[in-house]
């Protein structure tokens, strides 16, 4: 447990800086395709994050509650259900992994920003995850 918990803190800043960053300083100062490889980069970042979340839940239910949960949704709802987290950040985490899937789906630009814009949202339940966990 105590590995996955430090790739999921790793991850979780990794994810956050790249959240933080003041993206429209990018424009006009850096060639778009490049900020379109952060922008990818970042996308990866936040499916390796919400990935290692899941799991990281899974084992922590286990481990606390001797909860078996085999998928990612079913962890979200039982790590609310035992009383880890309120109602919307297991409604966030839920969109979370909704998200991830879409995203490996996604050619339209229009959705794939405003999955973008979720992720600071995102980052607030990760690091709620994290103090819940420790």
């Amino acid at each position: 447990m105590e590995v996955i918990l430090k790739e999921f803190k790793n991850a979780v800043q990794g994810f956050s800086y790249l959240v933080n960053l003041d993206w429209k300083s990018f424009q006009g100062t850096m060639d778009t395709r490049m900020i379109d490889g952060l922008e990818n980069g970042m996308v990866q970042k936040f499916e390796y994050t919400i990935e290692l979340c899941w799991k990281l839940i899974k084992k922590f239910l286990l481990q606390e509650d001797g909860i078996d949960a085999k998928t990612p949704k079913q962890s979200m709802k039982e790590f609310y259900n035992a009383g880890y987290v309120e109602e919307e950040a297991y409604l966030v985490l839920v969109d979370m992994i909704n998200d991830r899937n879409k995203l490996s789906h996604i050619y339209d630009g229009a959705e794939f920003r405003k999955i973008l814009r979720r992720f600071p949202g995102y980052l607030e339940v990760f690091e709620k995850v994290e103090r819940v966990i420790k």
